[in-house]
């Protein structure tokens, strides 16, 4: 979540943490609730409040935010594409290496040693 706070002087800031825990709510059976609103300390108070909260928010809060977690995810995704590269290379070189005994051992006239070697490709004579 995301929160913006706005002042009574109309300023608007990010709070990076979440703020509704440092509120208390403000219930209609409270007696000063109705003489709250009244007071000239809440004119600023008024409809476009969300409106200015959101346009802060797009503007300021939001940008911030995506290029935070752009720069984590192209992160750990650069950490993922090299642990890849190098599980894959190290299968590669094994099973080259798996090849080559199995191959040296067919010539050598091992029994059984053919079991893991692809067969031979057919030669393709033109006619």
């Amino acid at each position: 979540m995301l929160y913006v706070e706005l002042t009574s002087s109309g300023d608007a800031r990010h709070i990076h943490y979440a703020p509704y825990l440092d509120y208390r709510p403000w219930l209609p059976t409270s007696p000063a609730s109705k003489r709250s609103w009244l007071a000239p300390e809440c004119a600023w108070i008024g409809g476009d409040l969300e409106q200015k909260a959101q346009g802060y928010a797009v503007d300021h809060v939001v940008p911030e935010h995506l290029q935070k977690i752009l720069k984590r995810k192209l992160e750990l995704i650069a950490k993922t594409e090299a642990a890849v590269k190098e599980r894959l290379t190290k299968e590669i070189v094994y099973w080259d290496h798996r090849a080559e005994e199995l191959k040296s051992q067919e010539e050598a006239g091992k029994r059984n040693s053919k079991l893991n070697l692809p067969p031979p490709k057919p030669a393709i004579h033109p006619a």
